[in-house]
């Protein structure tokens, strides 16, 4: 199996699950409980490949490249090294250990569907985010993750101090999200000043270098 198809079952399985969680939630929460944890295995099971074959292959690193944006030359990049590879493994499994252990936990909770497409897309999100290159994905990536934290402290509806939780906790990131937003442009800016293109001022890898 190849890498390309290892990083799409890494992301795109629990991205793909979160897609389906509503719909499969309408045949019962058995079969939604059933479908987010195998959906979330699944996911998992790309990390632990891909964990396999760049520690014990030794491999150093491998740079994916998908065109995004070609008429303005930005690419979307996927960049794996051992650190990289270790930090998605650690994401993914534990991220499928919780939904099994939620299974029980929210057990005849309101909202399921919700709770598990959440989670999922947590996973699919942190696991994206450190395989990426590019600075404008990561921040995609890394806003979709506040907006699910928030979703989950804030999740019990009924519970005012879970709903006012959840608020405080999407207003403070704001702020830091506003941060690294500005430093990102920053860097892109100091990169475009030296002669970088496009897509090398938003690669973390060519600003590293």
């Amino acid at each position: 199996m190849d890498y390309e198809m290892m990083v799409a079952i890494a992301i795109g399985v629990p991205l793909v699950g979160t897609a389906l969680a509503p719909l499969v939630g309408k045949f019962g929460r058995k079969y939604l409980a059933i479908f987010a944890v195998i959906m979330a295995f699944i996911g998992a099971s790309g990390t632990v490949m891909l964990l396999w074959d760049v520690w014990i292959d030794n491999v150093q690193a491998v740079k994916l490249s998908f065109d995004w944006a070609p008429s303005i030359g930005l690419n979307f990049t996927i960049y794996l090294d051992p650190l990289a590879v270790m930090m998605a493994f650690v994401a993914g499994c534990i991220g499928a250990l919780v939904v099994l252990y939620s299974v029980k936990y929210m057990e005849g909770s309101p909202g399921l569907s919700r709770y598990y497409a959440l989670v999922l897309l947590f996973i699919g999100s942190m696991v994206a985010l450190v395989f990426t290159d590019n600075l404008l994905v990561l921040y995609f990536f890394w806003e979709i993750i506040g907006l699910c934290s928030s979703a989950l402290i804030g999740f019990n509806q009924t519970d005012q101090k879970a709903a006012k939780a959840g608020i405080k906790a999407f207003v403070t990131t704001r702020v830091g999200d506003l941060a690294f937003l500005i430093g990102i442009f920053a860097l892109f800016a100091g990169a475009r000043e030296i002669g970088a293109t496009v897509d090398e001022a938003f690669s973390i890898q060519w600003l590293i270098a």
